[in-house]
C-alpha cells in the first residue's frame, strides 16, 4: 500500500497527516498541546485513537515507546554510530532494522531481512512530505507509527 505523510508547517507542536493512495485522510497524528516532551496520539480517520507514542524522559539515547490499547507494542531507540544515526526497533512482533540515510530521509524498515516499508522524502515541498510504500500483509498502522517516530527521533529539534 502507498501513503503520503505530511508534517504541519509552522506549528508549535509536531503534527502529521497520513493520506492513502487516493489522497483520503487515513491517520492524523497530534502532539498534545502544552506537551514539551513530544508524546504523540495517532487517530484513525473516524477520530478513534489507534495508538500513542511516548518519549522516555530518562533514556539515553532518546527512546519512544508505542502503546496500543495501553500495552507497550514497540520500543524505538536511537543508536549512535559514526556519522549516522541508526535505530533499534523492538516490537512484540519481533525486531526490525532501519537502513538507509535517515538524515536524507530515505530509508527502509526490514524484518528478518525482508523489506516491510520504504520511506522517501519528497523534494520541493513547503512541508516535510514523505512517500511510504508498505508491503502486503504488514500491519499498516504499526509501520506508519514506526516511520513517524523514527522521523521524530532523527530530526529532533533542540528547544
Amino acid at each position: 500500500m502507498k501513503f503520503t505523510i505530511t508534517q504541519k508547517f509552522l506549528s508549535l507542536t509536531d503534527s502529521y497527516k497520513v493520506y492513502d493512495y487516493s489522497q483520503t485522510l487515513y491517520l492524523e497524528v497530534l502532539q498534545r498541546p502544552f506537551n514539551l516532551i513530544g508524546n504523540l496520539d495517532f487517530y484513525a480517520n473516524n477520530g478513534e485513537i489507534i495508538c500513542n507514542a511516548k518519549q522516555e524522559l530518562l533514556a539515553f539515547p532518546a527512546m519512544y515507546k508505542i502503546y496500543i490499547n495501553n500495552q507497550v507494542y514497540a520500543y524505538i531507540q536511537k543508536r549512535y554510530t559514526f556519522l549516522v544515526k541508526a535505530f533499534d526497533v523492538d516490537t512484540v512482533d519481533g525486531n526490525y532494522k532501519v537502513e538507509g540515510s535517515v538524515y536524507d530521509r530515505e530509508f527502509v524498515i526490514l524484518k528478518e531481512g525482508i523489506t516491510v516499508a520504504r520511506i522517501y522524502k519528497e523534494i520541493l515541498t513547503i512541508t516535510d512530505t514523505y512517500l511510504v510504500e508498505i508491503a502486503d500483509g504488514v500491519d499498516t498502522n504499526n509501520v506508519l507509527a514506526m516511520a513517524i517516530v523514527i522521523d521524530k527521533l532523527a530530526h529532533e529539534r533542540k528547544k
